[in-house]
């Protein structure tokens, strides 16, 4: 299947996609969600002109570093996947506009995630986060923030410099971060 350009493994019992993967070099949306994948697919990292990725609800953990590898990814869809931390590399994406990180076990995140150029939207629902970096203020393409569930009780100030954020949700947080906030909050 030379010319595939898309796979939906949707739902199969996948528990490791066949290295024939990284043979499909025409491919630029691979669906591998609600699998039984315990590890990022290595094949996965070949596929050089992959735009989108959706391991939703596969139990992977970690993301190796060979990810910086899909430059050209702009969706990637990581839900409910066990996430327990980011590798700095994922700065390294420039063309990710997308980035769902929703339900997962992250405590923090690296500073790096301030390096994507073009996101626009950052869905981080669900997690176990306590702060964020600073360096989210420089993501000037940013429309949507999504820190729904989490355990922030302050943001950082930069924030405030994102001038293009048109939704910002912080619902279920801790109690200074909700309560002195009558209203959404909006940069300055």
């Amino acid at each position: 299947m030379p010319h595939l350009t898309r796979l939906s493994l949707r739902s199969t019992g996948q528990s490791e996609p066949p290295e024939s993967l990284a043979k499909l070099a025409e491919l630029v949306d691979l669906d591998l969600a609600d699998n039984t994948i315990d590890e990022f697919p290595p094949a996965v990292t070949h596929l050089r002109r992959l735009q989108r990725l959706d391991l939703a609800g596969n139990a992977i953990g970690r993301l190796p570093s060979s990810i910086g590898r899909l430059s050209g990814l702009s969706e990637l869809v990581l839900e409910r996947c066990e996430l327990v931390e980011l590798p700095p590399v994922i700065g390294k994406l420039p063309q990710l506009s997308s980035l769902s990180l929703a339900h997962n076990e992250l405590t923090s995140l690296p500073i790096d995630i301030g390096f994507l150029p073009r996101l626009q939207t950052l869905d981080l629902t669900g997690n176990l986060l306590r702060q964020l970096p600073e360096t989210l203020g420089q993501l000037v393409t940013l429309h949507t923030l999504n820190l729904a569930s989490n355990q922030l009780a302050e943001l950082p100030l930069r924030i405030g410099q994102l001038q293009g954020l048109a939704r910002l949700d912080l619902r279920g947080n801790q109690p200074p971060l909700c309560r002195t906030h009558s209203r959404p909050w909006a940069p300055p």
